[in-house]
């Protein structure tokens, strides 16, 4: 009998720790940097790493709380699903940077002229596609502007 009871005090101790350990994990989850957003989400960026406004809009974003993960699409590639996503979201011509370095080197016949041409485009010169998208669900924005993301997240 006293066997018994001991083993249930020592059952019984360890749900005790078991608990003040959730409670101290649940603690520091709603006091982590994936609540400070207003929105409370957290958002992928999409660029490349060594982009002038992709820096500026990371800079932006972690200045303003804003819980993000970024996905380097040179390192990382992307898909044509993922293409093919955004643009039923946004047109091509919102999507492709046509006033970039890589655009206007192409010849007139490698330019996009439509979804399907813009598609291919895209996945083979990542660097056209204009930057940064930043989604949640959906596209939240494309390109960078403070006033433009201080609208978006207030």
């Amino acid at each position: 009998m006293i066997f018994l009871q001991e083993t249930i005090n020592v059952f019984w101790g360890s749900i005790k720790v078991i608990c003040v350990l959730c409670d101290i994990i649940v603690k520091k989850i709603t006091h982590s940097q994936f609540t400070k957003s207003p929105l409370k989400n957290m958002y992928k960026i999409y660029g490349i790493a060594n982009c002038d406004t992709m820096k500026k809009a990371m800079t932006w974003l972690k200045e303003n709380d804003i819980p993000f993960e970024f996905h380097n699409y040179k390192k990382d590639g992307l898909t044509k699903e993922k293409v093919e996503e955004w643009l039923t979201q946004k047109p091509w011509d919102v999507l492709v940077n046509r006033a970039g370095t890589t655009w206007k080197k192409l010849s007139d016949e490698e330019k996009a002229t439509d979804a399907e041409t813009a598609t291919a485009l895209m996945l083979k010169h990542t660097s056209i596609i204009k930057r940064p998208i930043i989604e949640a669900d959906n596209i939240v924005a494309v390109g960078f502007k403070p006033d433009m993301y201080q609208e978006i997240f207030k």
